[in-house]
């Protein structure tokens, strides 16, 4: 799931970096979970920050796609029929690169349909978020309102607290391709 990434897979390359290849300092570019798995380790490891110049998110949030009754259907039915697949199917959602397993999905889910980003065991990710003070750029497109809606993501990025943060939409609307 995105704790396991967050609190193992990250943190290896963290090292790698700086243990291995010894880069002192670095920015970080995420695309979706990758934002979240990054969140989850900056927090439960607070001192990779002090190598981070700062952090870039596209259509990254954990807690926001449930933004309607509807929306909030639409996610408990497609969460269930993952469970019976055994998978969400890339190309159902307009995803080109892969399917994503049941398992991984399942806490990602739970944290929108709860609109919560608690941990195993209840940690509370979201309270923990302002500890990170690494400058972030988070990034939404308007296609993106199932997994990444505008006001999921600007809420994820906003729970940093962090004035140094910087949120931009792109849209057609907004004179974007």
């Amino acid at each position: 799931n995105f704790e396991t990434i967050g609190l193992y897979d990250v943190p290896a390359v963290y090292h790698y970096l700086v243990n291995t290849l010894s880069i002192d300092r670095f920015s970080c570019i995420a695309h979706s979970g990758g934002g979240v798995a990054i969140s989850i380790a900056l927090v439960k490891y607070p001192k990779f920050t002090k190598h981070i110049n700062s952090i870039t998110f596209f259509a990254t949030q954990a807690f926001g796609a449930s933004t309607s009754v509807k929306q909030g259907l639409t996610l408990l039915a497609a969460k269930w029929m993952s469970i019976v697949a055994g998978k969400v199917p890339a190309a159902k959602i307009g995803a080109k690169e892969h399917d994503e397993t049941s398992y991984m999905m399942r806490q990602w889910y739970n944290w929108n349909l709860n609109k919560n980003f608690n941990g195993i065991g209840g940690f509370n990710y979201l309270s923990a978020l302002p500890k990170i003070r690494v400058p972030i750029f988070s990034l939404s497109g308007e296609g993106d309102t199932f997994i990444a809606p505008k006001s999921g993501c600007k809420a994820f990025v906003d729970a940093f607290k962090n004035q140094k943060n910087r949120f931009q939409h792109f849209s057609l609307v907004n004179g974007n391709l």
